[in-house]
């Protein structure tokens, strides 16, 4: 790593731990001072729209970009090739071979981390009958749905049993029912002791699996800490109501609609409001049979804390601070070079040419929405994001299915298809894409 004033974490007990983490492409700060701990047996979500900076961070994190400023240790010490290679990594994009019989592409990848051939196996079903693929074992990937796909790609990630796990949007274009399989099997490594983080722009769907968040916007951490703790701390509570409500039945209260959908209306109380005579003044017009008095979630405290951040930036209100709380809290906002409003352009626009981890050119505009989905993606069919047929390996892998930047997760350490054996279809693995390439990404 590059050296740097920022001090590498003494306690072992800290895990991964990030601290001061300075990167830029070009005049564009992808990174600006980041700090980030995954300790172990707890789920640590990195979270924030599209552009923000995640995937960035995660390539740091495996030595594919070194940082301009920052250190990254594990265990209380500086990271060395021989951590990266014990750890797992599940791309947001597909990484899987077409023609490869799932249990085989499996155990391949098992073997390509030393784990020997029956234990591979034994790991590969064990994980196929937690996930609900036992059934599949035998079928080719390219027969799989975008769901299952995507299950047999979290347990591409697992079978050699990393000491960390990082998942990039591992909740992306799936349906309840992959994402509860895949919860499942996340919640049971962390209850072993080990590592976990994973990274997401879906803010609500994620907020009952994280236990601590850090969030980006444009490079930098907004908000961060324990997540109970942070909605116990925010000001700001909700009326859950289960009808529509018209804001014009609102005058003279104080409260203001915040968001109507199919379940209903969620109404933003001033402070000190009494939520009884609010849910009073609603009941005055329409019947109301549910409803609940809720703090803020993980989307409203996004949306709450850059608030406060771009008013500070903007200079519009230069008392109106951004503070922490107990458990963590929004970071100071000072600007940075290079940096522009909302909707801005990806983390490597800054260098021609670049392309954009597989975001679509739509998302370069998308914010979050009130129900925390920013920019959603729906991954669909394995072989999407225009693979035509028979293309390897499947989408715009970041990694393909062993590492980047050559044999190993960004270290080289792992060998090379060459003793593990090439895949029974003859592909050869696609390395170093994606992940390894600098100046992409968010």
């Amino acid at each position: 790593m590059t050296p740097s004033s920022a001090p590498f974490d003494a306690d072992p007990d800290a895990g991964l731990a990030v601290r001061g983490v300075r990167h830029r492409f070009g005049d564009r700060v992808v990174l600006d001072d980041v700090d980030l701990v995954v300790p172990p047996g707890a789920v640590i979500g990195l979270l924030g729209p599209n552009g923000a900076g995640k995937t960035t961070l995660m390539r740091v994190i495996f030595g594919v970009v070194t940082p301009q400023g920052g250190t990254v240790s594990w265990l209380g010490r500086p990271v060395v090739a021989g951590d990266r290679s014990r750890w797992g990594y599940m791309p947001q994009e597909r990484g899987l071979y077409r023609e490869m019989r799932v249990l085989d592409h499996l155990v391949w990848i098992a073997r390509l981390h030393g784990v020997d051939r029956r234990q591979a196996t034994d790991r590969a079903m064990d994980l196929l009958g937690r996930l609900g693929l036992d059934d599949r074992a035998d079928a080719n990937v390219g027969d799989l749905s975008g769901g299952m796909a995507q299950r047999v790609q979290l347990a591409a990630a697992m079978v050699h049993e990393p000491d960390l796990l990082v998942l990039d949007e591992p909740f992306a274009g799936l349906d309840p029912t992959a994402v509860e399989f895949l919860s499942e099997v996340v919640l049971d490594h962390v209850a072993a002791g080990r590592h976990l983080l994973f990274s997401s722009h879906q803010l609500d769907l994620v907020e009952d699996l994280c236990q601590t968040i850090t969030m980006l916007d444009q490079g930098r951490v907004v908000l961060e800490g324990d997540v109970a703790a942070l909605k116990a701390a925010s000001p700001d509570r909700f009326l859950r109501l289960d009808g529509e409500v018209d804001s014009g039945w609102l005058d003279g209260v104080p409260a203001e609609v915040s968001r109507v959908d199919g379940t209903g209306t969620r109404l933003r109380l001033e402070p000190g409001a009494d939520a009884l005579a609010v849910l009073d003044v609603v009941r005055g017009h329409r019947p109301i049979a549910d409803f609940g008095v809720e703090a803020p979630s993980l989307s409203e405290l996004f949306l709450s804390a850059v608030g406060r951040r771009r008013v500070e930036v903007d200079g519009s209100d230069e008392d109106r601070p951004a503070t922490g709380s107990t458990g963590g809290g929004t970071r100071d906002g000072d600007t940075r070079d290079g940096d522009a409003r909302d909707g801005d352009a990806r983390d490597g626009d800054a260098r021609d040419g670049d392309a954009r981890d597989g975001d679509s050119p739509a998302s370069a505009t998308d914010e979050v929405a009130p129900d925390g989905s920013v920019d959603e993606r729906g991954d669909g069919l394995v072989g999407e994001s225009g693979d035509g047929p028979g293309a390897e390996p499947v989408g715009d892998s970041d990694v393909g299915p062993i590492g980047e930047s050559g044999d190993g997760p960004g270290d080289g350490s792992h060998p090379g298809p060459g003793r593990a054996g090439r895949p029974p279809s003859g592909q050869a693995p696609r390395l170093g894409e994606g992940l390894g390439d600098e100046g992409e990404g968010s």
